[in-house]
């Protein structure tokens, strides 16, 4: 058992046999190097390689970078008791990454480079806990009382049904999504000192990787591992600006960016649902310079940013998509009330109302289930603060490394909405309010207008899990030979 720098349980490290691969990759760190001329070099997020020019035909550069992040959260719930609505702390999030990434830059033409990265995640794993004061006598979630377990509560409120066990944990790791694209930067101002350098950058990031399936069993522990990436092609759009301040040492080179991402599903994830987010950010920061040796090259500093990042709401992974069962409420039918909308009890108990079956497998206490479903995740921003120390001991030598301090603010992660009402208010019925302006089994056409994704026992209001306080912290070095 390891413990995060929150203070949590973090779950045991499985998958590429991953202290080789971290010994290898830290050797490979410290024994690697970066390097652009000293009188090229703009503010880190503003640099790009060059080619095709007089005094320098060609640049190429190969890193390895290496990884290692935790984060934890506590997940509340919405609750209603006695005719009350609260919110209650319920359980406790953790997860440990680490990962290698191999990066390869080519200067094409005048400041046009082209960049490909390709990520090793040696493993990534996730538990999930009961919050302190918490456990199964009293749990929500999971447990054998009446919070968790009430075949008489209804009358046309959620079922109180086990959700999902608690302690869960999920591991996994694999070659992941890796990232092509191009960086052009039209003006420089180490050749114009009149103007900032100006960086345009446009990436791809492609499903190359092994795709993250959420009811994947292989990444229960102990299992055969589980896949990584995303599912998603995703385009990365950004332009920058940095501009240095003065000749001597120290100096200061302030930057700006900003940038989008903008995910496109691939045919199978689109079948599962999914909407991923949209996200914007805006990134400010500044290279502090405090010794540079023309002569030798020489260059020692610092790299101090902030970023805001906005996320907006989809049906995407969340803290909980690996555990969470995937209930579909549109294979529940009252063959007596073909119209009923409330689920009852024993349909949660029943594994053929479940988007996915596998014999063997089990959820909360459902045989045959395994947990994993998309959720829908309110919109929310990520705060992240970087302080990167570089060293350019020599013309073609160069070694970063840093930490940041990552923050998301509160959101909900199960906010799933019940349905579509469909039918048309001009139908002219005498029972066409009871079908207006609300989502039926069976609407005036016979269509089913609930949503395959709604779990009325976490998506309805006043049972909703909410993310609080979630904290990550990452350390990173990273090292590229110049060519």
């Amino acid at each position: 058992m390891r413990f995060t720098a929150h203070g949590g349980p973090q779950v045991r490290r499985t998958g590429l046999n991953l202290n080789t691969l971290s010994r290898m990759s830290m050797g490979l760190c410290l024994g690697l190097v970066l390097s652009l001329p000293l009188v090229a070099q703009a503010a880190w997020p503003t640099r790009v390689l060059t080619g095709a020019e007089k005094d320098n035909p060609f640049d190429l550069q190969f890193g390895v970078g290496w990884e290692y992040g935790t984060q934890g959260a506590t997940i509340n719930r919405e609750w209603i008791q006695d005719g009350r609505a609260t919110e209650v702390k319920e359980l406790e999030w953790a997860r440990s990454s680490q990962r290698m990434v191999l990066d390869l830059r080519v200067g094409l033409f005048h400041d046009l480079e082209l960049h490909i990265a390709a990520p090793i995640v040696f493993y990534e794993d996730t538990e999930l806990l009961f919050a302190t004061g918490v456990n199964d006598t009293v749990s929500t979630v999971f447990g054998n009382n009446t919070n968790a377990n009430d075949p008489n509560y209804g009358d046309g409120a959620p079922a109180r049904f086990p959700i999902t066990e608690v302690p869960s944990r999920r591991e996994r790791g694999g070659f992941g999504d890796m990232t092509f694209g191009l960086g052009w930067s039209p003006i420089v101002d180490h050749k114009d000192e009149a103007y900032p350098t100006l960086t345009l950058r446009a990436d791809i990031t492609a499903p190359t990787g092994s795709t993250r399936v959420p009811e994947d069993i292989g990444a229960l522990a102990g299992g055969t591992g589980a896949g990584i990436g995303l599912g998603l092609t995703v385009f990365d759009l950004s332009v920058g600006l940095s501009k240095r301040m003065r000749i001597g040492t120290p100096y200061f080179d302030p930057y700006v960016l900003f940038g989008t991402r903008l995910p496109v599903t691939t045919g199978s994830q689109k079948n599962r649902g999914m909407q991923p987010p949209i996200s914007g950010r805006f990134l400010v920061g500044t290279d502090l310079t405090v010794y540079e040796d023309a002569k030798t090259h020489q260059r020692y500093g610092f790299d101090v940013s902030f970023m805001t990042q906005y996320v907006s709401s989809g049906r995407f992974y969340s803290e909980l998509s690996d555990f969470l069962p995937n209930f579909n409420q549109t294979k529940s039918r009252d063959a007596a009330s073909p119209n009923r909308v409330d689920v009852p009890y024993a349909a949660y108990g029943d594994a053929n109302n479940y988007a996915f079956q596998l014999e063997g497998a089990r959820c909360g206490i459902v045989d045959n289930l395994p947990c994993g479903e998309l959720n829908q995740v309110d919109e929310y921003l990520n705060l992240r603060g970087t302080i990167t120390a570089h060293f350019q001991f020599a013309e073609n030598v160069m070694l970063r490394g840093g930490f940041a301090i990552d923050h998301n603010t509160d959101h909900f992660l199960t906010n799933e909405r019940v349905g579509e009402d469909r039918d048309d208010p001009a139908y002219d019925r005498a029972d066409r309010d009871s079908f207006v302006g609300r989502v039926n089994a069976q609407n005036l056409d016979g269509v089913d207008e609930r949503s395959p994704y709604f779990d009325p026992r976490y998506d309805s209001v006043g049972r909703r899990f909410r993310l609080t306080g979630l904290v990550g912290y990452t350390f990173f070095v990273t090292a590229i030979a110049s060519f």
